[in-house]
Formats: structure tokens, C-alpha cells, sequence
């Protein structure tokens, strides 16, 4: 099925091969200030840009889980930052939670954060406004597991060329013991997104490119071609630092490695209600920057305690007011780097809004919480 999407950057040209769920279910689009990429897909189901129901979150999960399968084998599933750290983080989740896997699921985050610490694997997304892209070593309780895992599952929102997952998996073959230890045939690696652009031919030449055997698993299969608009020329808004010296002290959150499932048991346990919110009012939750899975936990808690629920997170992507976007509020990050951030459409009319953020150190660096009346309130994570 083919679509035509007229955007302030340029005419988006969709052919769609395969779907799960329907486009408009999964997509929407926008224009941003990137000379790079002047265009940008939105997901409907990420919690990211467009804020969503936690139970669309959680199913689209589940299938991206299924797709993967279970094993027997310590899988390593790892969530790009920024945009894919929630959905890394919920696709280990429900892999852990798969009745009959046996193996466990070690979930760790890229990160654009300096944390006091040697680098483990550096690699660049290059078509980014903020390219740099760290891994820090795993945690001394996960190192062997880490170290001797037997499944790699690198997991990203989008794939358009494949180009940033092959570099993060070949920088991570010459840390992990087993890519380069077992056959090729006895170690997978599964290259995971809501939505992939890769032909077969573009999927080939990344496997020729890699010495271990690809997988590839997606709710949405196409391609796309961009005429871009002579009239759009975009700047970045001001001068991005890709990587920044992080002042909160729990910069650990998914960033060194976590059992998932361990970590969320626990993570839950620590829900209660907020005493202030009203069952009769909906509710927005907002995570912030790399911080999202943990606030959507918080949110898809209170769904479950029947409050009607949306969530979403602050971000660094500079997207454009056109199109799907209508209005932006732009902040300086919560780690106090001088970092631009944005929330795309705040839920402005909102009478019940919680901001989770990492640390209180966080909460007082953002100061989100005052562009919002006297219904909003904020939660800080206990670990």
C-alpha cells in the first residue's frame, strides 16, 4: 500500500510491505530542525513525542516480545537513547515475562551521559542531532552473565539503513565473549523496531557486513523515499553537545545493566497513588529525557488502579510546530547540562499532571513542573 504524506520539509513517499497494526495506528509525521533529516517519523505507540495510552505501550511489547521468541539462552536486550530506552527497556520486560523462557534477560540502555567511569563501547548515530552514543560497562552482580550472554537484542523505534545497529553490534562483538567463542550459528543477534525501512537488499548487505547471523523483527515492514523541499532549510537550535557530564547520582538506572525482571518487581513495589490524584480526572504522566520506563511503570500502575491514564517524555529531538505537532515547550534538560529539551503538545489543559524524573537533583534542575498550574506534581524514583 503506498501513501503520500505533504510535510513543511518536503513530499514523504510510503510503501508499505508488511503491518502488524495499521499505519495509522503506528505513525504519524513531522517536520524538525535537522539539516541531516528534515523529516521525522512519530510514533503513535512510543510514549515519546505523542503521548499514549500505556496499555498501547505495553501491547506493542508484547508482540515485539513474541516476535523475538523465548530461549533457553541469557539474552541481552539493549534500548537506544534517547528515544528507545522505555521501548528497550518494555520489550525485555515482556521477554522476561514469556511463560516458558528459561534464559535470563539482562536489559541495558546506550546513554548520551558521562557517568565517572571507563567507556565499555562508543559508537555514533550519524543522521542525529546529538550523534555520540556511550555504553558503560555492566554492574559487578551482572558481569559474567553480561560478558557470557548468548542472544544480543539491540532495539530501536525506527530503522531506516540499519547503519547504527550494525556499528553498536560489532563494537559490542569485541567485548562479548560468546559472538566471537560460539559458531555463527549458535549465537543470534535480532536487530528490533516498531517500524523497519530495510529492503532485502539493505538487509543482506548489513549481514555481509557483520561476522554473526542477523535477525530481523518488526511490527511494520516498507520503504520510503523524500523530496525535500527547496524552500526548507533548517538550523539546529543552537549548538548541541552530544554527550554531558551527568550530576544526578542515580545515572545507574539501566545504564550499567539490570535483571529486568528483578528490577521491575521491585521498581512496582514502590507504587502507590499519589494521594492528591482525583480517580474522576485523568491523569498525564511525563518522563524525562533517557528516564521513561520507569515513569511508565508508574503510569501503566495507575491505569491499572482505574485512573484514565496518558504518558509521554521530554526529549531532545528540536521537532517543528506543523503538522502533527502544535505547540512545544522548551527546557533546559534535568540534569542541569544546558542541554535543550522539548515536550511536544504538553498536556496544557491537563488538571492532573506527575513528572518522574531520576533524582530530586533532577526535579529542581528542570523546574518542568512550573509551567504547569497547581494540579501537577512530581515523583522521584526511591532506588
Amino acid at each position: 500500500m503506498k501513501h503520500k504524506v505533504k510535510l513543511q520539509c518536503g513530499d514523504l513517499h510510503l510503501s508499505i510491505h508488511r503491518t502488524d497494526l495499521n499505519l495509522d495506528q503506528l505513525l504519524d509525521f513531522a517536520s524538525r530542525a535537522n539539516p541531516k533529516r528534515g523529516f521525522l517519523f512519530v510514533s503513535k505507540i512510543l510514549g515519546k513525542h505523542l503521548a499514549c495510552s500505556p496499555a498501547q505501550m505495553r501491547m506493542s511489547y508484547d508482540l515485539l516480545a513474541r516476535k523475538i521468541g523465548t530461549s533457553s539462552k541469557t539474552s541481552l536486550v539493549i534500548g537506544m537513547a534517547e528515544t528507545a530506552t522505555g521501548l528497550g527497556a518494555g520489550v525485555a520486560e515482556s521477554l522476561a515475562r514469556v511463560s516458558d523462557i528459561q534464559g535470563q534477560v539482562i536489559y541495558q540502555q546506550t546513554t548520551r551521559h558521562e557517568l565517572d567511569l571507563e567507556r565499555f563501547v562508543y559508537f555514533d548515530e550519524v543522521h542525529s542531532h546529538a550523534p555520540d552514543q556511550l555504553i558503560y560497562p555492566p554492574s559487578s552482580d551482572l558481569n559474567e552473565a553480561y560478558l557470557q550472554c548468548e542472544r544480543l537484542v539491540l532495539v530501536d523505534d525506527e530503522i531506516s539503513t540499519g547503519r547504527t545497529l550494525k556499528e553498536l553490534a560489532l563494537a559490542l562483538s569485541t567485548r562479548l565473549h560468546q559472538i566471537s567463542a560460539k559458531p555463527l550459528d549458535q549465537y543470534e543477534v535480532i536487530f528490533v523496531s516498531l517500524v523497519s525501512w530495510l529492503s532485502e537488499d539493505q538487509k543482506h548487505s548489513l549481514q555481509n557486513l557483520c561476522p554473526f547471523q542477523i535477525r530481523f523483527e518488526s511490527l511494520l515492514e516498507g520503504s520510503f523515499s523524500f523530496e525535500p523541499s527547496p524552500e526548507f532549510r533548517p538550523k539546529l537550535p543552537g549548538q548541541v553537545s552530544s554527550v554531558q557530564k551527568a550530576m544526578s547520582p542515580h545515572m545507574d538506572l539501566g545504564r550499567r545493566g539490570i535483571d529486568i525482571l528483578k528490577f521491575s518487581n521491585q521498581i512496582k513495589e514502590s507504587f502507590r497513588p499519589l494521594k492528591n490524584l482525583k480517580k474522576e480526572q485523568a491523569v498525564a504522566v511525563i518522563g524525562t529525557g533517557e528516564f521513561t520506563y520507569v515513569p511508565f511503570l508508574l503510569a501503566e500502575y495507575l491505569q491499572t488502579q482505574g485512573f484514565e491514564v496518558s504518558f509521554q517524555s521530554t526529549t531532545r529531538s528540536p521537532i517543528l510546530e506543523s503538522e502533527v505537532i502544535q505547540n512545544s515547550l522548551k527546557l533546559l534538560d534535568e540534569h542541569g547540562e544546558g542541554v535543550s529539551n522539548y515536550l511536544h503538545n504538553p498536556p496544557l489543559d491537563q488538571q492532573q499532571i506527575v513528572i518522574a524524573y531520576e533524582s530530586e537533583l533532577c526535579e529542581q534542575t528542570h523546574n518542568l513542573a512550573s509551567q504547569f498550574g497547581e494540579h501537577c506534581f512530581t515523583w522521584i524514583c526511591p532506588f
